[in-house]
């Protein structure tokens, strides 16, 4: 099967990316908005989670924190402006310490404390699979020109990458999809952070891999599995409450 590489496409302030995922729009949307499952794939690889809280409703809260391996830890904090059951969600979130308070992204001391992210997400059906757009762009915009600004859209970008790649793997444990498949997504996104291959019509190339390929992908999935372990938090706050919100929490 024919294959090439993909990149996002730069959006005046942000970033654009498209993926298509072999798994129901309903089982995509449910990954993006319960935080058992967000906290297992929305995560740059090798950090982990410091808890997670998901409201997934108009003005509804989204709280989460990630922890990276040098000890730096950034907290995020934010809104859904919009939630469209398994089509469309808007949400933004700023940097805060962990007691919530607005401040600057710990690798960029000038970062203004109202500078927030807009994410915007967007699932489409595709033959069998859905379809996943995500753009981001800062707000203000005319934040967008300056160098800061420049330097952290060149970092989301590989972590954009990286956190679709975990959604594709995610995707396929929970649909219970073969191994080779899943430990071949896993190769792409552990050796490569510029790009994923995928067949003419966007979607991932599950071809067979060759006999050094499952070697290594094979090394890869046991990478992937003690990172999951370690950043999936598993003891949800609120237990027993009948909100969603409590039922939707996630801490260490």
């Amino acid at each position: 099967m024919p294959a090439r590489r993909s990149t996002g496409n730069s959006v005046s302030g942000g970033e654009v990316i498209s993926r298509i995922f072999a798994a129901p729009r309903e089982l995509v949307f449910e990954v993006w908005t319960k935080a058992e499952h967000f906290t297992r794939w929305f995560v740059p690889e090798g950090a982990e989670f410091t808890g997670c809280e998901i409201d997934p409703r108009p003005g509804g809260v989204i709280r989460f924190g990630h922890r990276f391996p040098d000890g730096m830890t950034v907290h995020m904090s934010g809104t859904f402006g919009e939630v469209v059951e398994n089509q469309r969600l808007v949400f933004t979130f700023g940097f805060v310490d962990d007691s919530g308070r607005p401040r600057p992204h710990p690798m960029f001391p000038d970062w203004p404390l109202d500078v927030s992210s807009e994410i915007t997400v967007v699932l489409e059906d595709a033959g069998d699979g859905t379809k996943v757009t995500v753009a981001q762009r800062l707000m203000p915009p005319d934040f967008a020109s300056h160098p800061t600004a420049k330097h952290f859209q060149e970092l989301a970008h590989e972590g954009w990458l990286q956190v679709l790649a975990r959604l594709g793997a995610h995707l396929s444990t929970t649909r219970g999809g073969p191994p080779d498949m899943t430990a071949k997504l896993i190769y792409i996104a552990t050796q490569s952070l510029d790009g994923f291959i995928e067949d003419e019509q966007g979607r991932f190339d599950w071809s067979e891999p060759d006999e050094e390929e499952h070697r290594l992908s094979t090394i890869s999935c046991v990478r992937w599995a003690s990172i999951s372990t370690a950043s999936a938090c598993t003891r949800p706050c609120g237990a027993g409450s009948r909100s969603t919100a409590a039922r939707n929490r996630i801490r260490p």
